[in-house]
């Protein structure tokens, strides 16, 4: 018996052996397959990841990336602000200009100064290709507390009296008269181009003038700038300022002895308002007169009958030295 139990005993050895292997084996293959599906999923995962990389860099390129304005117009309120010559004339440029376009499609960008800051804003841009710009840029750039005061603008025509405007980007936004300088400065723009080209000098800008005109206290609130400043700053830069008859005679004679002029404009032609400022720089060949209007690329580009321009003045002032 103890031979048969013993072989029994070893026969039960060998068979718990052979159930053990055959356990470790069904474990191994077991782990295997688990350590292929860990596998299987963890790719699962990575692919998901890009895909959701390359889902999120693509939004955010999108997002990035310059994105087309295609906010549309509504005439009858353009119409409604600005008039229907003024609107006609924003909408028509809006066709070929993509600021013009995006201002025509949101005027309510423009209306935080209130309604007559608005309305000359979309006026401008409507009128002044040249001024495109700095109303397209006026709701983030105003009000600007410095100004550029470079005034070194390359005249295409060498003239002796610069161009220089009051909307002019280098110091269009900053504050005069309660609201942007490139609505207000005329005064102060006009007389920076009569003291560029008496002096030959380019050291002040129209910013410099329109702080020289708050200092003296010839600056109202939502008015602009008083004529006197004229006869003030032109004592303080040694210039001589007179005033001259409103006729054709005197205009010419002031224009050929070489002296620079400003009309004082009343509302008309050239101010919607109670007045503006024009530089008279010259006689044209053919006997109109040249003007730099501070306000208008498109009026200083023109040449203008005589009698026209002194029926729009209301005082006539002559510079020289």
């Amino acid at each position: 018996m103890e031979n048969i139990v013993e072989k029994s005993g070893g026969f039960a050895q060998g068979w718990h052996k052979a159930l053990r292997m055959i356990a470790m084996m069904l474990a191994l293959a077991l782990c295997a397959g688990c350590s292929a599906a860990k596998g299987q999923s963890g790719n699962a995962d990575e692919a998901t990841l890009d895909i959701t990389d390359l889902q999120a860099s693509s939004a955010s390129n999108e997002t990035q990336g310059p994105a087309l304005d295609d906010a549309p117009i509504d005439n009858a309120f353009l119409t409604a602000i600005m008039g229907d010559e003024e609107a006609s004339k924003l909408l028509i440029g809006a066709e070929s200009n993509e600021d013009r376009r995006w201002i025509a499609a949101h005027p309510d960008a423009f209306g935080f100064e209130g309604e007559t800051v608005q309305w000359k804003l979309l006026c401008l841009a409507a009128d002044e290709i040249e001024a495109v710009p700095f109303v397209r840029h006026f709701a983030e750039s105003y009000p600007e507390e410095q100004a550029r005061t470079d005034t070194d603008n390359h005249d295409s025509d060498n003239s002796r009296v610069p161009h220089l405007y009051q909307w002019d980007k280098r110091w269009g936004y900053t504050v005069y008269s309660s609201t942007a300088f490139g609505l207000t400065g005329c005064g102060p723009t006009a007389f920076a181009m009569v003291y560029q080209g008496i002096t030959g000098k380019h050291d002040k800008s129209p910013y410099d003038m329109g702080i020289l005109a708050q200092e003296m206290g010839h600056m109202a609130q939502f008015e602009g700038t008083s004529t006197e400043f004229l006869y003030d700053a032109s004592a303080h830069f040694d210039i001589e300022c007179t005033t001259i008859p409103l006729d054709r005679a005197s205009l010419v004679a002031a224009l050929e002895s070489g002296a620079v002029l400003i009309a004082n404009v009343g509302h008309g032609y050239f101010s919607h308002f109670d007045g503006h400022y024009l530089v008279l720089t010259g006689i044209n060949p053919d006997g109109s007169i040249a003007i730099n209007d501070p306000y208008s690329a498109v009026h200083s580009q023109q040449a203008w009958d005589i009698d026209f321009i002194l029926g729009e003045t209301k005082v006539l002032y002559a510079f020289s030295r």
